[in-house]
């Protein structure tokens, strides 16, 4: 997965204490260009915060990608 090397302008963190995925997708995201319908989360590819964030990044290349 690539490196982000940004600083947020904003940045505000919630806690979901009880939200861990049990089994993961195995794959970043899930994009149908045919449908233009996408899906993403840290259900994907773990249950960490950076697995929700590298996930959303995967689908927005894969949006442009075509």
């Amino acid at each position: 997965m690539p490196s982000i090397l940004a600083t947020p302008a904003y940045a505000v963190a919630h806690r979901w204490r009880y939200a861990q995925t049990q089994r993961q997708l195995g794959k970043a995201c899930l994009w149908d260009e045919g449908r233009g319908l996408g899906l993403c989360g840290d259900w994907c590819v773990g249950h960490r915060v950076k697995s929700a964030f590298l996930s959303g990044l995967e689908l927005a290349l894969s949006v442009l990608e075509g």
